[in-house]
């Protein structure tokens, strides 16, 4: 993860989100840890709190889930 995000351009933070949002949550709560996703987010955004457009694109994969998808 801190590799793609090092890369510090747009396309690498939507691949980051989009890693955490399809891989990295699902082995949270694979293994029973779902509640802990969370925590991880934070850290994430603490660690990279001056990165604006990553924090924009954090924002929407903290948002609820549209029905349907």
């Amino acid at each position: 993860m801190e590799e793609i995000i090092g890369r510090k351009d747009k396309r690498s933070y939507e691949e980051a989100v989009r890693l955490m949002d399809r891989t990295i949550r699902p082995l949270f709560a694979e293994s029973g840890r779902s509640v802990d996703f969370p925590r991880y987010v934070d850290e994430v955004r603490a660690a990279h709190k001056p990165k604006r457009n990553l924090m924009k694109l954090i924002d929407r994969l903290d948002a609820p889930i549209p029905p349907g998808r």
